[in-house]
Order: C-alpha cells, then structure tokens, then sequence
C-alpha cells in the first residue's frame, strides 16, 4: 500500500509533507478554505509539520496575503504547532519575515499569535 501512497504523490505533483489545506491554499480552493474557516480549530493533521512544495506553512500562505483573508486562520494555526512561525520556506523566509511586511492592521493579527 506505501508503495501505491508514494507512486501517488510523485504522480499528482503533491510534496508529500503537503496537506489538505496547504493545496487548498494554494490553489485558492474556495469551499475548501470555507470549510477549514468554519471549523472551531484546525486539525493537527493539516497544519503541525506541513508544508507546500516551496516549504511555505499554513502561516506563510496566510501571511502572504495582502487582503488578510486568511488572518483569523494563523491564530488557530499558531495553537496547533506553535514553531510555525519559525519555519523558513526555500527562499530563506519565515512566516514572521513575511508577517511583518504586511500592513499594520494585519500585523497585529499575525504578531497576536
């Protein structure tokens, strides 16, 4: 069965520390993030040790929205795995790097974790 997991992953192009809401994030999926929002925590599975391809977090991709769609999720994201903040992606850059370069309103949200 692993052997049929791992022939999936390089099959659909998807980094095997992905996770449900990562691809969702990254491909704007909206009724998928509709249903993460709704939820009252996000599950350890889809955030603690996630990453996209470019080794970008649940944080990076929230932060790295300049409309702070995504704001609410980081807090609930943070609660989860609270080293997050701290992963660096494959330019060099943490969500916090990326979380400070945001407008004032949505860096008290980011820093607020």
């Amino acid at each position: 069965m692993s052997d049929l997991v791992a022939d999936f992953y390089a099959y659909s192009g998807i980094h095997r520390r992905s996770s449900f809401l990562l691809q969702a994030l990254d491909m704007g999926d909206k009724p998928m993030l509709e249903a993460f929002a709704k939820l009252s925590s996000l599950p350890a599975t889809e955030v603690a040790q996630r990453c996209d391809d470019s080794g970008r977090t649940v944080l990076h991709h929230a932060a790295f929205r300049k409309d702070g769609k995504y704001n609410a999720m980081m807090g609930r994201a943070g609660v989860v795995d609270d080293m997050l903040v701290c992963h660096i992606d494959w330019n060099g850059n943490s969500a916090f790097d990326v979380g400070t370069s945001l407008p004032v309103a949505a860096l008290i949200c980011f820093l607020d974790l």
